[in-house]
């Protein structure tokens, strides 16, 4: 048979998948006991966003044969708690595949293969402190934690206010 019994085709846009951080009992670190916490640190920390664009998966069904082909395009960004900002980690690639499967009489035959595209993966100290940030938040997630996701703590044991901007 040529024409399959069955078929689906899903394709999606763009799906992201975030990751955040919502833990809202901060302590203190013992050596920072005696300054006081400004409620500064958000409830919802985002910290990396996988994005999977032009995502297609195709699935085909004949009586004896199974035919599931797929595509998309990946990347993923890191927020870099240093500056709120967003960093690519990994750079956008292609990757693409197929499994077939086939089962006549006794015999069964599965084919699967998979194309990737080159991969481009920037990780430095920004990114390396967000994801270790974010392993230690989740180990802590339901108890009071004393990490601080900020790169810089500023501690202020004067009586004047301390204000930061941006001059330009």
């Amino acid at each position: 048979m040529i024409v399959p019994q069955a078929q689906c085709l899903i394709k999606l846009s763009t799906l992201k998948i975030n990751i955040v951080c919502q833990n809202t009992k901060y302590e203190l670190p013992q050596s920072l006991a005696h300054f006081k916490n400004d409620g500064s640190v958000p409830d919802q920390l985002p910290l990396t966003t996988l994005a999977l664009d032009s995502s297609t998966v195709s699935l085909m069904s004949w009586p004896h044969d199974t035919k599931v082909e797929f595509s998309t395009r990946a990347r993923m960004e890191v927020v870099d708690l240093a500056t709120l900002t967003l960093m690519h980690v990994v750079n956008s690639f292609v990757a693409e595949g197929r499994i077939f499967r086939t089962s006549r009489d006794e015999h069964s035959l599965l084919d699967v293969s998979l194309l990737v595209h080159p991969i481009l993966v920037k990780f430095g100290p920004a990114a390396g402190h967000t994801l270790l940030t974010a392993v230690q938040l989740w180990k802590d997630s339901n108890k009071p934690t004393q990490i601080i996701p900020a790169r810089y703590v500023v501690c202020n044991d004067t009586a004047k206010i301390i204000i930061f901007r941006q001059v330009c």
